[in-house]
């Protein structure tokens, strides 16, 4: 009788547990569904198509270490040389738990795999050889994105680049809170510049 409680106990526990897992997997992907979209500011035609790296951008190692997570990296970056236009980084401060950040970095880093039937259908999955085939397109890297403690504040980094020229491409930390159940852009941070 011990052994087959035992049995039920765990099996409640794994299943729960895989269920908050693939829960928190489809919120992941509504939220790139909603935040990128083919649609530019500058650009009044929307694209047909975004061409997307077929990984996560790993945070946490080479991109934004993990060791770069703190108040004081945020200050430096949030700033970024304009004071005047920037929201309060107190809110951000206020709204997400550092410590909870850096440790839901570096447990993303193990599943970097984009599950490109849970995107809508203008994302295209791109590799190293598609890229070589098509130099011209733009192309995207995105990071998972990651929640605060209450799920109403996430950030997404984002890597635009176009291959094979001069131009380069960029790293964006986009900040985004929840409003009358949709993401709403509340500030942007630029991580890195090639």
């Amino acid at each position: 009788m011990k052994n087959i409680t035992a049995f039920y106990f765990f099996s409640l526990i794994f299943f729960t547990g895989f269920s908050q897992s693939k829960e928190l997997a489809l919120e992941e992907y509504e939220v790139i569904n909603e935040v990128i979209s083919p649609f530019e500011k500058n650009i009044p035609i929307p694209l047909d198509s975004i061409f997307l790296n077929n990984k996560f951008i790993v945070l946490g190692v080479n991109h934004f270490k993990a060791e770069n997570i703190n108040e004081e990296t945020f200050k430096f970056l949030w700033n970024n040389g304009d004071i005047k236009g920037q929201p309060p980084i107190e809110l951000f401060f206020k709204n997400f738990n550092l410590s909870h950040l850096k440790s839901d970095i570096i447990k993303s880093q193990s599943d970097s795999i984009i599950n490109f039937k849970s995107l809508k259908g203008y994302f295209h999955s791109s590799n190293e050889a598609f890229i070589k085939n098509n130099p011209k397109h733009k192309y995207l890297s995105i990071s998972k994105p990651f929640f605060n403690c209450n799920k109403d504040w996430c950030f997404i980094v984002k890597s635009q680049y176009i291959p094979y020229t001069s131009t380069g491409g960029n790293g964006v930390m986009y900040i985004y809170v929840k409003v009358d159940d949709l993401w709403v852009l509340y500030n942007t941070i630029d991580l890195w510049l090639t």
